[in-house]
């Protein structure tokens, strides 16, 4: 111990530090370092499900769980069929455990297949979009959700 603390004394003085401004720039770098290594990653868990109106499937109803942690959100886009896979922030399938916001956005966007072209008519103008909400709370393990817009808060 005590030739490191010879060495680390040489290095101070080849630097010209005193023993102060040695151990001040060695515990900024410290606090430097530790600072930006990166957050480690959440944990998620699957979430998959249908929305559904008056029984019949939502397509292209967007999906947001925001929750009540610092985690970020994840979303997805329901398919021709009202299924959907929420993806996180960063990519990964899923979404955190613990309890959420849902925000299910519905209208304000063409369906899929009327973007218009062709011999037909032009197609419709899209809705005003509509919110739903609802408070859900996601466990670990597969979650598979049912969404009934129609008895959603809007």
């Amino acid at each position: 111990m005590e030739s490191i603390s010879k060495g680390l004394v040489n290095v101070l003085q080849i630097f010209g530090l005193s023993r102060f401004r040695g151990l001040l720039l060695f515990f900024s770098v410290s606090v430097y370092v530790a600072g930006c290594s990166s957050k480690p990653e959440v944990e998620l868990t699957t979430v998959s499900g249908v929305v559904t109106e008056r029984g019949q499937p939502v397509g292209n109803a967007d999906v947001q769980f925001y929750p009540e942690s610092e985690a970020a959100t994840s979303g997805a886009l329901t398919g021709p069929d009202g299924r959907f896979e929420l993806m996180y922030a960063d990519g990964r399938k899923g979404a955190s455990p613990g309890s959420h916001q849902v925000v299910i956005t519905t209208g304000g966007m063409a369906a899929e297949g009327e973007a218009g072209g062709g011999d037909g008519p032009p197609p419709a103008a899209p809705a005003e979009p509509v919110q739903y909400r609802q408070q859900v709370e996601v466990s670990a393990g597969p979650n598979e959700l049912k969404f009934e817009i129609s008895t959603m808060t809007k």
